[in-house]
């Protein structure tokens, strides 16, 4: 967790504000479809990069590193991309539709979910609404799997609440 929030740190330094991005917390239920054991609380931080200045169909993308824990017996790192698709474009306010994919370096204990395997890859799909100031608000639904490249592959999901505020 230290070597994330320094990771952050470094990058809200480094950025110019051209590229600064937005920081996005959020909180849900980890686990809720497959495995009521496991089922608990949680939450994450993100840093989401601002599109570098590419144009055209991937104008979309945005960088992303992020940690996310249940604070008790699971926790993933993770780098990867989102791809904003905004359904009013042009506007400076509307929903936006947002996948993306991270692969993560997955850990727990002995009572938390055990996956497999230490590299799992997040998929996610998230649903806001963006505010004329940049602020977002909305949920994000997410998939936690290696992939088959363990020897098992139970896979788990995620729902939350996600709230993003831009750095500048």
């Amino acid at each position: 967790m230290r070597i994330l929030l320094a990771a952050l740190a470094t990058l809200v330094t480094l950025s110019s504000t051209a590229y600064a991005g937005d920081i996005a917390v959020y909180a849900g239920d980890f686990s809720f479809t497959r495995d009521s054991k496991h089922e608990t609380a949680f939450g994450g931080v993100e840093y989401r990069f601002n599109n570098p200045g590419w144009k055209g169909v991937w104008s979309g993308i945005r960088p992303t590193i992020g940690y996310m824990s249940d604070l008790d017996t699971v926790s993933a790192t993770y780098a990867g991309i989102y791809w904003d698709f905004p359904l009013t474009k042009g506007a400076k306010s509307g929903f936006v539709i947002t996948p993306g994919f991270a692969p993560s370096y997955y850990t727990h204990t002995h009572d938390g979910k055990n996956l497999h395997f230490g590299l799992e890859f997040r998929s996610t799909l998230e649903a806001t609404y963006k505010f004329e100031d940049g602020q977002r608000l909305g949920a994000q639904v997410a998939h936690l799997s290696n992939a088959n490249i363990g020897n098992k592959n139970p896979g788990t999901e995620t729902v939350e609440v996600v709230y993003t505020h831009p750095l500048f």
